[in-house]
């Protein structure tokens, strides 16, 4: 069937933007087009691979690196011969032969009797013109100061077939190559197509073909996506060499192709810094507005034995919380106490911290809490979670628990490390109904992998002890050692869950939560206390554990001081409140610390202006909501590990408190109505429970400021120092300190 000059054009404007366009696919299936005119004059005889490659079924060569090397940088040789001609190149689809069985999509339509074809050999992509010539079957030659197409390379013919049978087409219409409008489709059912397919295709107009030559990007874009992709390769831990990537230099471009990727060492050595200096900048600035801050310090060696220490500060900007990395620094000097005093000292200098930061979290080591004092900071406060996991590792030492994890290791080991015992084991996983979980082998110095190890070893014993009558693997001689494990055993494993769940759940608790407050770190150990306290019906074991964490854990936190500051940050959780840690002493400290000059004057104030004393609430419901709150939706969602330890004190809310008589000071008057507010639920957010009764109880919310700000952990600084883990990585070990520093 022939076609006429008007369904060639329509054809040719229905398929514009090519590959971007489905309807360019479906148009070529089945005809000859000029890609492949080279492949098949030269070919001397007919092949599978041929007929599939005319037919358009071969396999898509999208992920051909030299393809996608000539897709992104063909928009370039566009604009290039645009600047050189200044001539005006159109944008075109496929031109059929008016026999219909021949086609060609040109790069480009030049005028009204040219075509464009953009070639770049992706084997000459780092030579100049005069190197690639010296390459054997180069697409082109020269002859003189003249260049020319080769007549022996495919190419000659992929371009004489573009020229000839089209019969010099004419450009389209200004309005098929605006940007603004879809072109008008023709009817699928007129045009006739070698395709059996019957589904309708829609046409596409976003073409980075046609945006490429009729927008450029303006001049304050270019640095905005730079800094987005310094920002993406910082916070995605990339590394330096990614924007040197093909890939991700031909997704760039296809996003954007008038962007300038930047180049490795201006990453490295211009754009990074700056941006590092300018951050620290806006820290330091925004650190000398600051009245209260808090600090945490951790230390680490790195694979190549460099010691680090970093220091995360922590502090409240319009009630709003804030964490930042000050420093993490190479240590050159041994890390004694006054060295690490020194370093700590310092950062307080460089960031008008000085005065300003009354206690840093640190672990348990001698030489960080004497650092913090000879620094000049009053308190130091030990990592609940550090300390937790010494006290548990004395229940870990105990030999009954020592000789129980020792009996599990060798199966879990045989089934992590063969290929035959975990085929097995899903199959009996399966078999049984059993999660399909792989097993866990616990790391010795962190307890709760042992609690996790044996956590998963119990629940997927039945599927281990059917794997070990499977004729595959009785005959293992290392699979022998399971038969030492006996019901016995397995009901030890048990009760000791049983005995430490509540250590895990706190540990997973204080190491997920993203602010573990102070106040929250007396409750937790009042409730270890009243779990550890021994039962008459515990067996030895048990009471062996029981004693053995209980007894490490009662000497930590009895400095005055220190437990002095959890009592008050407990008080002042609107969470924790109602404790009985929280004793008429502890509200008597409070009253004492706010009782300053700034507070009697602005009492003094307020009774020369006759300001009327706040009201106090009279009542409040039993489900714990105000007569104005919203009852909370009926689903209830999963127990978080806070949920879980709290639950049993999150049920009981306060039904009714009668207001006392009428007290003297302001003061009194706000520790009564925020004992008389409703108790928070241990996940509620405190912040914003203190940001939004900052103007009722303006006293003790400025007091809370203080506390809030106090982590009861040092997670967020080893949280530093594990990124940095995956920064100097062993791939990138050599990675110099002056370029890991500015990416923490």
């Amino acid at each position: 069937m022939a076609l006429s000059e008007e369904q060639q054009r329509a054809i040719q404007v229905a398929t514009t933007g090519q590959r971007t366009n489905p309807n360019w696919h479906l148009f070529r299936k089945g005809r000859l087009t000029a890609s492949n005119f080279g492949a098949v004059l030269r070919s001397k005889r007919v092949t599978a691979s041929l007929i599939a490659r005319v037919l358009g079924q071969q396999q898509a060569l999208d992920g051909v690196l030299s393809v996608q090397w000539g897709t992104m940088k063909e928009c370039e040789g566009v604009r290039a011969f645009t600047t050189a001609t200044q001539m005006q190149v159109h944008e075109s689809g496929l031109w059929l032969s008016q026999s219909g069985l021949l086609g060609a999509s040109p790069d480009g339509l030049v005028g009204s009797s040219a075509v464009l074809e953009v070639k770049c050999p992706y084997g000459a992509r780092e030579m100049t013109i005069s190197e690639a010539l010296q390459i054997k079957g180069f697409c082109v030659s020269k002859e003189g100061e003249t260049f020319s197409l080769c007549e022996e390379h495919p190419y000659w013919h992929q371009v004489q077939a573009q020229a000839q049978p089209l019969r010099a087409p004419q450009p389209p219409p200004a309005s098929h190559t605006a940007t603004t409008g879809k072109p008008a489709l023709p009817s699928l059912d007129s045009l006739p197509s070698t395709s059996s397919s019957t589904s309708t295709v829609a046409s596409t107009t976003v073409k980075p073909f046609t945006l490429a030559k009729l927008t450029k990007m303006p001049a304050e874009k270019q640095p905005k996506i730079t800094g987005r992709l310094c920002h993406y390769i910082v916070k995605s831990l990339r590394p330096f060499s990614i924007v040197e990537d093909t890939y991700f230099r031909a997704f760039l471009s296809e996003l954007n192709t008038s962007y300038k990727v930047p180049s490795r060492g201006e990453v490295s050595e211009r754009l990074l810094p700056k941006m590092y200096e300018a951050a620290l900048q806006n820290l330091k600035t925004e650190l000398q507005e600051v009245e209260y801050a808090a600090l945490t310090g951790d230390g680490c060696t790195s694979r190549v034995a460099d010691h680090y220490l970093t220091l995360t500060v922590h502090y409240m900007k319009d009630w709003e919380m804030k964490i930042r990395v000050p420093q993490t620094l190479k240590a050159e000097v041994s890390q004694t106490g006054d060295n690490i005093a020194a370093e700590i000292g310092q950062c307080l200098e460089d960031f008008s911290l000085k005065g300003k930061v009354e206690l840093m979290t640190t672990d348990n080591a001698k030489a960080m809490v004497n650092a913090t004092t000879s620094a000049g900071i009053p308190l130091s406060l030990g990592c609940f979670a550090h300390t937790l996991n010494l006290s548990t590792q004395k229940a870990m030492n105990v030999p009954t628990v020592g000789t129980m994890l020792a009996v599990i290791r060798p199966p879990i080991t045989f089934f992590r490390n063969s290929y035959l015992g975990k085929i097995v084991q899903k199959e009996k996983q399966k078999a049984l109904d059993r999660p399909s979980h792989n097993l866990i082998l616990d790391c010795k110095t962190r307890w709760n992998s042992s609690y996790m190890m044996v956590e998963r070893f119990v629940e997927q014993y039945p599927a281990i002890v059917a794997a070990s009558f499977d004729e595959r693997l009785k005959k293992k001689d290392s699979f022998k050692k399971l038969q030492r494990c006996t019901d016995k055993d397995i009901e030890r494993m048990e009760h000791f869950l049983e005995a430490m769940k509540l250590p895990y759940m706190i540990t997973v608790a204080m190491s997920s939560e993203k602010r573990p407050t102070s106040g929250q770190v007396l409750p937790m150990i009042d409730k270890l206390e009243v779990h550890l306290a021994e039962k008459e019906e515990d067996e030895k074991f048990i009471k062996d554990i029981k004693s053995a964490i209980r007894n490490d854990l009662s000497a930590r936190y009895q400095d005055d001081a220190r437990r002095e500051f959890l009592q008050e940050a407990t008080a002042l959780d609107p969470r924790f409140k109602g404790s009985p840690i929280v004793t008429v002493d502890v509200w008597d400290r409070i009253t004492n610390k706010i009782k300053v000059a700034q507070a009697q004057v602005q009492v003094k104030k307020e009774a020369e202006e006759g300001g009327a004393m706040p009201q106090l609430p009279l009542q409040v419901k039993q489900d714990g909501l105000r007569d104005t709150d919203t009852p909370p939706p009926a689903k209830k969602a999963k127990l978080t590990a806070m949920e879980e330890i709290f639950q049993d004190e999150d049920d009981v809310m306060v039904t009714h408190i009668e207001p006392p008589l009428p007290v003297r000071l302001l003061i009194q008057h706000e520790i009564l109505k925020f004992k008389c507010m409703p108790k928070l639920k241990s996940t509620d957010d405190i912040i914003a429970f203190w940001g939004g009764e900052s103007d009722e109880l303006p006293l003790l919310s400025t007091l809370a400021r203080k506390y809030l700000i106090v982590p009861g952990t040092s997670v967020p600084s080893e949280r530093v120092l594990s990124t940095a883990g995956d920064i100097v990585s062993a791939e990138r070990a050599t990675l110099h300190p002056d370029n890991s520093g500015p990416d923490l």
